[in-house]
């Protein structure tokens, strides 16, 4: 029976990958790709994407290339899918903007199957994903301190005030977390590609 008239198989695998490891993921799907399973569209309502998963659905074996892009800007987001569909990508779903996209590399030059045209490009989409977290870091970080300083000296303070400060703090705590290994992993990244400009 054809594969294609027959419910395919899915399978989940767990693998987390950092800022730096963006080649490490693509070759992983390039991988699993070959070995007859493709990478299922990630959804943004998915936890178990959002935190490292991956969900990959049965299909023939085929020499196909993935890649990552990565766009903040949500207003541009049908352009940016455009230009790689332009270009012969196929676009396979995004995820806390990253984009991802695959194309058969049968008879293609590597050239063409790169979608970064320099170091530089990539040292841009590093700067890119920083600075979007940043300022939530702020935000949680103004948040916090107020209601820290009441909880702790303030003498009318409540049940109330103890639960928002630890709703607070749990938040600043996982995303301190996120934004310092996104720190890290971009310096990891800048050295990779010999950049000494330490701006973001």
């Amino acid at each position: 029976m054809d594969m294609d008239n027959k419910k395919k198989k899915t399978k989940r695998t767990f693998k987390r990958f950092y800022l730096w490891d963006y080649d490490k993921e693509e070759q992983y799907c390039n991988d699993m790709h070959a070995k007859g399973w493709k990478l299922v569209p990630p959804s943004e309502n998915d936890l178990f994407a959002t935190f490292g998963g991956q969900k990959f659905e049965e299909c023939e074996p085929e020499n196909v290339v993935y890649k990552i892009g990565f766009n903040p800007k949500r207003s541009e987001r049908e352009s940016y899918i455009q230009m790689f569909e332009d270009y012969g990508w196929e676009p396979c779903g995004s995820l806390n903007d990253f984009y991802y996209f695959r194309k058969n590399a049968d008879g293609v030059s590597p050239e063409e199957l790169d979608i970064f045209s320099d170091d530089e490009s990539r040292l841009d989409m590093a700067k890119k994903i920083l600075r979007t977290k940043l300022p939530i870091m702020l935000i949680l970080t103004v948040c916090l301190i107020p209601q820290s300083f009441r909880v702790i000296f303030m003498e009318d303070r409540n049940a109330f005030d103890r639960t928002l400060l630890v709703m607070y703090g749990g938040c600043w705590v996982l995303y301190a977390n996120a934004f310092i290994k996104t720190y890290l992993s971009y310096q990891r990244f800048r050295r990779k590609f010999g950049d000494d400009d330490d701006r973001v």
